[in-house]
């Protein structure tokens, strides 16, 4: 992705007062955006899963024991 590379770095020599505070937040967190960017890999299928975990805890909140919340989260419909 050099043209990206070069587009940040454009727009941070340029100063422009409605990008300034974007293009620092991103340069802080470069590597990271460079490799969304360009690669296939992502954890969405795990935050699913810690997704579904927490609104089946805040179902039963109060109203039931662990055994429950076990067989809940176990049970895949």
């Amino acid at each position: 992705m050099p043209e990206f590379r070069e587009l940040i770095l454009y727009e941070k020599d340029r100063q422009d007062l409605l990008t300034t505070h974007f293009i620092s937040r991103l340069l802080s967190d470069f590597p990271p955006t460079l490799n969304a960017i360009e690669l296939d890999e992502n954890n969405g299928f795990l935050e699913g899963q810690v997704n579904r975990l927490k609104t089946i805890k805040r179902m039963l909140y109060g109203r039931a024991s662990f055994p429950l919340l076990r067989l809940r989260i176990l049970y895949q419909p």
